[in-house]
């Protein structure tokens, strides 16, 4: 369904004068991007950074129990939890000490700034979770 919605908002969003199109996405991501340190000291030296972010990245939606990465995958893109609870399930005795990344976190972050990069753990949604997707390779760009 929010596949459906999404894709609906996006057909509008194409009609749109590419101004106003651009103020939308800028409106509903900007606050969100920013809250990653390094976009937030990298959008200082380039204005244009957020903006630009902002007209690429994707709001994605994971069922209970589905792997939103898994260990060994390329690191292809960064995720913001806008709802939901994600674990990184690892393979160590100290796993039950991570906390659960919820509202407001980033995850995979590291993809945004190593190509190579491959994930340690695997990511998996412990209930129903929405997230913005920012493409690695769109980032790096």
């Amino acid at each position: 369904r929010l596949r459906t919605q999404q894709q609906l908002f996006m057909g509008m969003c194409q009609k749109l004068p590419v101004e106003l199109r651009q103020a939308v996405v800028e409106e509903l991501w900007s606050t969100k991007l920013m809250s990653l340190g390094l976009i937030l000291h990298m959008s200082q030296w380039d204005h244009s950074l957020v903006p630009k972010l902002a007209d690429v990245v994707l709001e994605e939606l994971f069922a209970n129990k589905s792997s939103i990465t898994r260990k060994g995958d390329l690191a292809v893109a960064a995720y913001y939890i806008l709802q939901g609870r994600v674990r990184s399930l690892q393979e160590h005795a100290l796993a039950e000490m991570v906390p659960d990344y919820t509202r407001g976190m980033w995850v995979s972050e590291k993809s945004l700034i190593d190509s190579s990069f491959r994930r340690r753990t695997t990511l998996t949604c412990r209930e129903l979770t929405r997230a913005m997707v920012l493409p690695a390779e769109k980032f790096r760009n």
